[in-house]
């Protein structure tokens, strides 16, 4: 109890609905605020941006009371509500952490809070290192993943409650390296080739979201259905005669304008100059080709992303150094991150692209934080991609975590994004580049049954990872000065006598 008012913290947020139980001496009134955030030690009913709260008041009783929470029905700020995802039966959800309940003569509180999530299993994947700021980093983000996965697809957060491409992304990158349920990336991606969105990078992702569920979930049928979706993703009615993308078109199916976004919110694009044919959009087209190419080995695909290679190296590069546009000498870090993680930049140009990096530093969202951390370990500097996870800096998951948040952000701070919510899974990247990276452990083919380890270990003296699989969890286990140790869902175990192996799965 603190200032006359019973106060709760239930430690995490999640999303759910709340009933509060207490003795009442006498008839009266009493309020509850239930919320995300927290100010001055009490539940704050006034949080700003998206971050949620709810002051409820209630007449009691003399006696025992049980009062069960109102939640206002969620609303899309931008008028999308039919698309939005629903809640789960029985009435409306919000994502809450701290109780207060005020009242006159009321004792023996207690709050119940039912929270939901979608058949999340905690015991699919487990992670722990020799670094305790990475694991506090891991255990966050694994979090988050959970703690978003009550609706049917994945969402962008709570404050739209709809998919989007790129947030589908990772957030389902971050799932497979997390559990082992397909089910919800299958959904999503069915969703947003129903209801595409609007920026030109989110449509060009979509044939590296599909490639990642088939290499994780081994759904080849699925990825057969989509081909001709997969196809208008592309883009490719739009092409200029160099074989480029335009930064703004306007989309014939839909009837809308839809635009290069670079980065977002806006002022995370390090001042990058978009111009009516920009670096960025393209890297993703040469990748969204690449990932076509592998899934389906039709060589039109190839030659479309060799072309786009070949044309950015010419207009948009010199000596190593990628650059926003071709009528700019300006690079900013989106400029170097995207060369390298989607396979435009050469192996010899990554020591280069790396100083700018290592400049920058964070200088991207949370969003963009996924790719600049992928170059990194592309790149071989996992010193700095370790650096930057384990970081304390204002950009960084710790201080998310030290804000108040126990589920990623959308974006580093309030003051970067002033409404943004603090649910959003596209923030909890470190899930999957500490698996897939750090660690190592990569599928090669459908369904996991061909693997890579490569694990980058940087500092790190033990680190131990389970990696959940459609045939049961893989486990890698680095000791340093040791082999690095790899166990099959069967039992079997082998051992890493390279840099780099590729095991064939036993189970």
């Amino acid at each position: 109890m603190l200032d006359g008012c019973f106060c709760f913290d239930f430690q995490k947020a999640a999303f759910g609905r709340l009933t509060v139980e207490l003795d009442a001496a006498d008839a009266g009134e009493v309020q509850i605020t239930f919320s995300e955030c927290q100010s001055g030690n009490h539940a704050d009913p006034a949080p700003g941006g998206f971050r949620r709260a709810v002051v409820d008041r209630h007449q009691v009783s003399p006696g025992r009371n049980t009062l069960i929470c109102r939640i206002p029905q969620h609303k899309n700020p931008y008028g999308n509500q039919h698309k939005c995802m629903l809640p789960p039966p029985g009435g409306e959800v919000m994502p809450f952490r701290y109780v207060d309940v005020q009242g006159e003569n009321v004792s023996n509180v207690s709050c119940i809070r039912i929270a939901f999530f979608g058949g999340f299993d905690d015991e699919a994947s487990f992670f722990e290192s020799s670094d305790e700021k990475l694991n506090k980093v891991w255990d966050f983000c694994k979090y988050s993943i959970k703690a978003t996965s009550l609706f049917d697809c994945y969402v962008d957060g709570d404050r739209e409650r709809l998919p989007y491409e790129a947030d589908a992304y990772i957030n389902q990158l971050c799932a497979y390296c997390c559990d082992n349920d397909y089910s919800r990336a299958k959904r999503t991606i069915d969703t947003l080739f129903r209801q595409p969105t609007w920026p030109i990078e989110w449509r060009l992702i979509m044939p590296n979201v599909v490639e990642d569920y088939l290499l994780y979930s081994g759904d080849r049928a699925s990825v057969e259905f989509w081909r001709d979706a997969l196809d208008k993703s592309l883009l490719t009615e739009y092409l200029a005669d160099d074989a480029l993308i335009p930064s703004e078109l306007k989309d014939n199916c839909n009837n809308e304008t839809i635009r290069a976004i670079i980065d977002w919110p806006m002022p995370e694009r390090d001042d990058y100059e978009i111009a009516d044919k920009s670096l960025v959009p393209n890297c993703y087209q040469y990748s969204a080709n690449m990932a076509m190419y592998r899934m389906y080995g039709d060589k039109k695909y190839l030659q479309q992303a060799e072309t786009v290679k070949k044309t950015l190296r010419e207009l948009m590069s010199d000596k190593g150094i990628f650059f926003d546009h071709a009528d700019t000498r300006h690079t900013a870090v989106h400029s170097a991150v995207f060369p390298i993680a989607f396979g435009i930049a050469e192996a010899a140009e990554y020591p280069e692209l790396m100083q700018i990096i290592r400049n920058r530093g964070m200088k991207c969202s949370v969003y963009g934080a996924h790719f600049l951390l992928e170059a990194c370990y592309i790149a071989g500097d996992a010193d700095f991609a370790l650096e930057l996870m384990r970081s304390e800096s204002s950009r960084s998951w710790l201080n998310m975590i030290a804000a108040g948040s126990t589920i990623a952000m959308e974006a580093w701070s309030n003051e970067v994004k002033p409404n943004q919510d603090w649910n959003h899974a596209w923030g909890a990247a470190p899930a999957n580049i500490i698996a897939r990276r750090l660690c190592g452990i990569r599928p090669e083919t459908p369904g996991f049954e061909t693997f890579s380890v490569e694990p980058q270990p940087a500092s790190l003296t033990y680190f131990k990872y389970r990696q959940p699989t459609p045939h049961g969890a893989i486990v890698v286990e680095y000791n340093a000065n040791e082999a690095v140790k790899i166990t099959h869902p069967s039992g079997k175990q082998e051992t890493l006598t390279a840099a780099k192996g590729l095991f064939k799965l036993d189970y």
